[in-house]
């Protein structure tokens, strides 16, 4: 469904190999909670590039930041994104679905908009119910 590359200007991206229907889960990642008292050293890394920052958070996850361990780190900021992260916890944890806003093309980069939770649903890129779901198992 999707692969790696390097992109002409912005390192590598993740890039669609078939067509991508809207509202399609295109990756879950489990997520990593990173420590408060790590966050502040981490902001000084390479890492800072690739955590999420839920704060301030109004959909149910703590205001932390969270790694996800998958593909979805890798997805590139636009201010056009064809697609987002929606937050899931139940009794895993935390996760991440990288789903679809629109059609993707196979070969179009799959792009995300670097802000915190609460920015996709006020810019109306996600519905406030789909920003955090909660489940007991999936």
């Amino acid at each position: 469904m999707f692969m790696v590359k390097l992109t002409d200007n912005k390192g590598k991206g993740v890039f669609a190999t078939t067509s991508i229907s809207k509202g399609q889960i295109i990756e879950t990642s489990m997520a990593v909670e990173l420590p408060d008292s790590d966050k502040e050293t981490l902001d000084e890394t390479i890492i800072w590039d690739y955590y999420f920052d839920t704060s301030p958070c109004e959909f149910g996850l703590k205001e932390k930041a969270y790694i996800l361990l998958g593909y979805a780190s890798l997805c590139n900021h636009s201010s056009v994104p064809n697609a987002a992260i929606v937050w899931s916890t139940g009794v895993l944890g935390v996760r991440g679905d990288l789903v679809s806003l629109k059609q993707i093309a196979a070969g179009e980069e799959i792009s995300i908009w670097y802000t915190n939770v609460n920015e996709y649903v006020s810019k109306g890129l996600i519905p406030a119910s789909d920003a955090v779901r909660s489940e007991e198992v999936r």
